[in-house]
């Protein structure tokens, strides 16, 4: 069809009037799904339908996926969300804090991976927040927050000597596993006796200490 030649256009059901080949429609859609009629003809009788399907919603953009959700050991952990490309995110919206503090790295329409520019408190098992803040390109906000453990206390197994075990010697050796290159301090009652370093497999053991009292 000619459309110099379209005389009638009807866009679901009403009439549309036409300025040369140009016509508006307006629509007041509903949420989900919409389809959209148009209807031309000319003098000569030949008819052109076209149909169109408009998905009208207001909610915003959400993540498809993100983390860590799990425990990290690191107090500067990497944090990373896809957002779901149904709805596309403006990159330039996108804020994401751990614990109010703000990140740096990578983002782009597809998602980010950033890092804390501080440190966030360690613990033995500390919950950290993070909230994502961003927005679709058409202004519609979205926001995602969730939590995850932060652990920055060694395990440690001491295996001699074993708990609960009688000594009749005062010099003993003191020997166990934690984490690799960890840092290990032998207390008595409080009072240090040794200081040391475990090895890359985190075994470590003390030269023979007077564990009956605080040496001199």
């Amino acid at each position: 069809m000619d459309m110099n030649g379209v005389t009638q256009a009807i866009f679901n059901g009403s009439p549309l009037v036409l300025a040369g080949q140009d016509f508006t429609a307006t629509l007041t859609p509903a949420l989900g799904p919409n389809m959209l009629t148009f209807g031309f003809s000319d003098p000569a009788g030949n008819a052109l339908t076209l149909t169109r399907t408009l998905i009208y919603t207001t909610t915003g953009p959400s993540l498809i996926a993100f983390g860590p959700t799990g425990t990290v050991t690191s107090l500067r952990p990497i944090v990373s969300g896809t957002f779901d490309p149904a709805i596309p995110v403006d990159p330039f919206t996108v804020r994401v804090t751990v614990d109010g503090i703000a990140t740096t790295g990578t983002v782009s329409a597809a998602g980010f991976v950033v890092q804390p520019v501080a440190d966030v408190a360690g613990g033995n098992g500390r919950l950290a927040r993070v909230i994502a803040d961003f927005a679709s390109t058409d202004g519609r906000a979205g926001q995602a927050e969730w939590l995850f453990a932060v652990d920055t206390l060694a395990e440690i197994a001491v295996s001699v000597p074993l708990s609960g075990s009688a000594l009749n010697q005062v010099n003993q050796t003191v020997a166990g596993q934690t984490d690799p290159n960890a840092q290990v301090v032998v207390r008595v009652n409080g009072t240090e006796l040794a200081r040391g370093t475990a090895d890359a497999s985190g075994h470590f053991a003390s030269a023979r200490l007077r564990v009956g009292w605080p040496k001199d």
